[in-house]
């Protein structure tokens, strides 16, 4: 996952931006993150029962991302953090949550 990561975070820095993969030679880039979001979600699913964080803690990465959003465009950091880091908080503490969907 790590090595994903850092080549996401590489590829991402080389384009100037995280939109890859769209077209031939952003195409390892998207390979990168399409594998670093599969192996993320592994480890947070396979993670996601060893935590009880109450509810509080949830809402911080939904902050981030919605300060990330709202930043102007200042540098592809802005992206690798978004994806590497926000995204996948926001994945882990709603995988924790204990709500059932009734129908």
């Amino acid at each position: 996952m790590l090595c994903s990561a850092a080549a996401f975070a590489f590829f991402t820095f080389f384009h100037g931006t995280a939109d890859l993969g769209a077209t031939w030679p952003t195409y390892l880039g998207g390979l990168s993150r399409a594998v670093f979001g599969f192996l993320a979600g592994i480890m947070i699913w396979r993670h996601r029962a060893l935590t009880d964080k109450p509810a509080p803690y949830a809402i911080l990465p939904i902050l981030a991302l919605i300060g990330i959003l709202f930043a102007p465009d200042l540098s592809p950091l802005f992206d690798i953090l978004a994806v590497v880091v926000v995204f996948p908080a926001i994945v882990f503490f709603a995988s924790c949550s204990d709500h059932e969907f009734k129908s």
